[in-house]
């Protein structure tokens, strides 16, 4: 085979495995893609009825927030303060057919919560579907209809920012006014007006009778 061919034949390997590593490692299956979240925060959450819980459980740097498996690669979002994009390097997983995934550098496991991939809507869900739902059958002031949170018939979101929550606080919720936002949070399924600390975070001012 003389130098021509060869050079040929190594410029179509090439070709091919570049092909191959692109759909390969580029792509996720549909299957896979979707909001994951710590199986260590969907326990705990579930069993506490409480955010807070669930953040101080994986608080430690080794757990990403959440990960959000998208065709062209996964995302994440620090405490939900800080959304960025996986580099290739960063990723080592392997995933189950249990809807999890692992983590193979730190052995944690993920779980799946939503097939969709708007992870900020999905954590809405799963929060409301835990937490909101608890604390709503023991204080009649907290309702839900279809995704909307509402407290004494007005609209409020789900506050998912990590850094705000302080010792105790069950979930935060806030609404915007007029030149501002009024936050208010459930400590034992009563709620509380809250206010700002130190550290982005937010404690108890008053109680809401």
């Amino acid at each position: 085979m003389g130098e021509v061919d060869m050079k040929k034949v190594f410029l179509f390997l090439t070709i091919l495995l570049v092909t191959c590593c692109f759909y390969s490692c580029g792509k996720n299956e549909k299957n896979e893609q979707g909001t994951y979240i710590p199986l260590k925060m969907y326990e705990t959450v579930k069993e506490t009825k409480s955010y807070y819980e669930g953040i101080k459980a994986t608080y430690d740097e080794k757990f990403y927030t959440v990960l959000c498996v998208k065709e062209d690669g996964i995302y994440s979002n620090v405490k939900f303060h800080d959304a960025y994009k996986l580099n290739p390097s960063e990723i080592d997983f392997t995933f189950s057919s249990k809807n999890k995934i692992i983590d193979n550098e730190t052995g944690i496991e993920y779980i799946k919560i939503s097939d969709s991939i708007d992870y900020y809507s999905a954590y809405d869900k799963f929060l409301a579907d835990t937490v909101i739902k608890a604390i709503a059958k023991k204080n009649k002031k907290l309702t839900q209809e279809d995704s909307k949170v509402l407290f004494n018939n007005k609209e409020y979101n789900i506050d998912k920012d990590q850094w705000h929550y302080s010792e105790n606080l069950q979930i935060i919720l806030y609404t915007k006014t007029s030149n501002s936002y009024f936050y208010i949070g459930f400590v034992d399924f009563k709620p509380y007006a809250l206010k700002d600390a130190e550290e982005l975070k937010m404690v108890v001012d008053y109680e809401i009778k």
